[in-house]
């Protein structure tokens, strides 16, 4: 209902939703049902899914939110910001990153979420693509800064500084060995040109020997946020940081592997199967036929026992199924 889906749709919505719940992926049916509304509102796969295609990536979303320990829901809206950016190709290479960079400390302030959420526009801006941002964000948290929004911030503000290109920031660019007027016009345009002038920049600033002078070039390029950095500025290195980032491909797969391939798991599967299979035979067989008698035999009398009766069956179905398993 909350997703308007009707028909064959909200049926395939509904069977992935009880199947993450007889795998022991989720705790409810529930549960399932809202990862399933985080992928379909934030578009992480196309309306023509299979079935198939919409539970493996629920799966996957489940996984990434159990390693990084947050909401489902924050995990589809910031997988669906990544890509609606085009920081990453497919939902799999957003939540793979995502899980690389929590397994590598980024979301020690557990900020890494909103951060993926609110900067993508300025990733995408400066020609970043989802893994050298995350690669980015881990070496200035490396290197000392506060959390994963600081890091993201400051490059939000250089690139708002390059663009308008006040007289500190131009007098920074000249020192540093750059035309303003041409770096203006790369930052305001974006893309890959911008990723390669970022780079450069800051292979330059990293080399100014006098720390006066970097601390005076850094606040040009920088504003206030060279202040929040301090140090950990110098650590950002786009040439390097998809490489410092490590292999990301697979990651969350090979944390559902590690969550779920185990025997306590798959013996709550069994379970979940066999309550599945006793509340769908109840609910598909025994309660048509109940309702059935009911209609022939009348509202009154035995009618309405009957009724009692299949309201009965039909609440405690579950706890039938526990005891049956």
């Amino acid at each position: 209902a909350q997703l308007g889906a009707t028909g064959p749709v909200a049926k395939q919505y509904g069977q992935v939703a009880g199947d993450l719940y007889a795998g022991a992926i989720v705790e409810s049916v529930s549960d399932g049902a809202e990862i399933v509304k985080g992928i379909a509102r934030n578009g992480l796969l196309p309306p023509e899914a299979t079935q198939g295609q919409v539970k493996t990536l629920a799966t996957q979303v489940a996984s990434a939110a159990s390693v990084m320990g947050e909401d489902v829901s924050k995990v589809s809206r910031s997988v669906g910001v990544m890509m609606k950016n085009g920081l990453a190709k497919s939902a799999e290479e957003a939540l793979d990153v995502l899980v690389k960079g929590s397994q590598n400390g980024v979301d020690a302030a557990e900020d890494l979420l909103d951060t993926f959420a609110e900067y993508p526009t300025e990733f995408r801006q400066l020609g970043l693509d989802a893994q050298t941002s995350m690669g980015l964000l881990q070496q200035g948290l490396k290197g000392g800064a506060r959390d994963a929004d600081t890091v993201a911030d400051s490059l939000k503000e250089f690139t708002l500084m390059a663009q308008s290109m006040e007289e500190a920031t131009a007098d920074a660019y000249t020192s540093l060995g750059f035309n303003a007027e041409k770096m203006q016009k790369v930052f305001q345009k974006g893309g890959p040109e911008a990723a390669k002038a970022l780079d450069q920049v800051l292979d330059k600033l990293r080399g100014v020997k006098d720390p006066a002078k970097q601390s005076e070039l850094a606040l040009g390029l920088f504003g206030t946020k060279a202040e929040d950095m301090q140090k950990a500025m110098f650590s950002l290195d786009p040439s390097s940081a998809v490489k410092a980032l490590g292999d990301v491909k697979g990651a969350t797969d090979a944390a559902g592997t590690a969550l779920h391939d185990n025997a306590a798991t798959k013996i709550e599967a069994f379970k979940r199967g066999i309550e599945q299979k006793l509340v769908g035979a109840i609910g598909n067989y025994a309660i048509p036929v109940i309702e059935k008698l009911v209609n022939w035999l009348g509202a009154g009398g035995l009618g309405g026992a009957f009724s009692a009766g299949a309201a009965f069956v039909s609440e405690h179905s579950t706890a039938l199924s526990i005891a049956a398993g």
